[in-house]
């Protein structure tokens, strides 16, 4: 034989809770009174009643019973058992071992704040202290249940899933003890209804507070996002005028380095122009020597000294040609630099403007710039310029040697032969 096992009281009111909720026929829900139908004809019926939760600041009534079960007369025998969610109230009427009775189980709403009942009626033998009962279920159909009664305790064995028959246990009671147990119930509803209406409030503000906060630090993020896309631009633009100005002065020194090169080429050119000069009248004077004494012998000799004149007036002609050949080349090296130094002049401006407008960003640059500028471009200029005006020099002088030469050649042309 199976074994029994006996369980905890609420455990025992699950469980017969079970059998009522799982479709039996109900009786009267949340009262039972005289105006029920008569013993000799139950009426199976089904129904489940929620409460409707009260308004906010109000309480809603708990579900009551009338002293007497509905149309089972006096004399009832009442058993009740209680849980934190569910009372259950087993009710019969017993008549020369005969027995008719009702389940009333009320529980918490799942969804409100209130109570659920749901009742389901019985019939029933007692033979001395053992009981079946028969509960009506839908469509005709019953469920029988056994059980004892050991003082003041009813024990109903109920058969589980796995084959095993549990022992639940009801007290002796009344009906006064079962309405003031559903109105504990509901109020328990309430608070625990109130509790989570609170609860959500207060996930509700959490979440809003988080979700300000975030769109707070997204917000900062974003600033501190642009600030700093800002502070790079204001850098780069700074850095940019920066090496602008720093590539400009390089130009302006290696312009410079080139001019400075030209210059002893230009010297040199008309240098050599003057030596020429120098030997036409050398000679010339010769010339006119051998022309103040002229003999039968010294004619062949005039005309040579004529002739060298002439030759030496040739190389002074060549060494113009150098001298204006190089002229332009100086020229343009001078033009280079000055062009550099405008370059530099302006780079020096947009670097002090952009440190005017990006303060912050102005460390990233040599505070010296306008003393390199000033030390560079400075001398340089002094030397495009002394350039500019040696070349318009060295050409008039190189014009003036050679307008001299020709006239010295047509002097040296016409001495008398003898």
């Amino acid at each position: 034989m199976l074994s029994r096992r006996v369980r905890t009281s609420s455990a025992a009111l699950l469980l017969a809770a079970a059998l009522v909720v799982s479709g039996c026929s109900n009786g009267p829900v949340g009262s039972l009174n005289r105006a029920s139908p008569s013993p000799a004809s139950p009426t199976p019926s089904s129904s489940v009643v929620m409460a409707v939760p009260p308004a906010p600041g109000t309480t809603s009534p708990a579900t009551t019973v009338s002293a007497e079960p509905g149309g089972l007369g006096g004399g009832d025998a009442v058993y009740l058992e209680t849980s934190p969610a569910a009372v259950l109230l087993v009710r019969w009427t017993e008549r020369a071992g005969q027995l008719q009775g009702v389940f009333t189980v009320t529980g918490t709403a799942a969804t409100a704040a209130g109570t659920t009942t749901t009742s389901t009626s019985f019939t029933g033998l007692l033979d001395h202290q053992h009981l079946t009962l028969t509960l009506n279920k839908e469509l005709g159909s019953t469920t029988t249940l056994t059980g004892s009664i050991r003082g003041s305790q009813l024990l109903l064995t109920v058969p589980q899933d796995d084959g095993q028959l549990v022992d639940a246990p009801f007290n002796a009671s009344s009906v006064s003890d079962y309405n003031t147990a559903v109105a504990g119930l509901a109020d328990q509803g309430h608070r625990s209804a109130d509790a989570a209406a609170t609860a959500t409030a207060e996930a509700q503000a959490s979440a809003a507070a988080a979700a300000a906060d975030a769109q707070a630090r997204a917000a900062a993020a974003s600033d501190a996002a642009a600030a700093a896309a800002e502070k790079a631009r204001e850098d780069q633009v700074v850095s940019a005028a920066g090496d602008r100005l720093g590539t400009a002065i390089g130009a302006v020194e290696a312009a410079d380095q080139t001019l400075k090169g030209l210059d002893p080429t230009l010297g040199a050119e008309l240098a050599d122009e003057k030596t020429a000069r120098a030997t036409v009248d050398t000679d010339y004077a010769a010339a006119r020597t051998i022309s103040k004494h002229c003999t039968d012998t010294s004619s062949g000799d005039l005309g040579s000294a004529q002739g060298q004149v002439s030759s030496d007036v040739g190389a002074v002609d060549s060494a113009q040609g150098a001298v204006e050949s190089a002229a332009p080349t100086v020229t343009d090296a001078a033009d280079a630099v000055t062009s550099a130094v405008t370059d530099a002049r302006s780079a020096l401006t947009d670097l002090v403007n952009a440190q005017n407008q990006y303060p912050a960003s102005a460390g990233q640059v040599e505070t010296g710039a306008k003393k390199a500028v000033d030390d560079t471009t400075g001398p340089a200029t002094a030397r495009a310029q002394a350039a500019a005006a040696a070349v318009t020099k060295a050409l008039a002088t190189a014009k003036t040697l050679d307008d001299s030469a020709q006239t010295v050649d047509s002097k040296a042309g016409q001495l008398t032969s003898c």
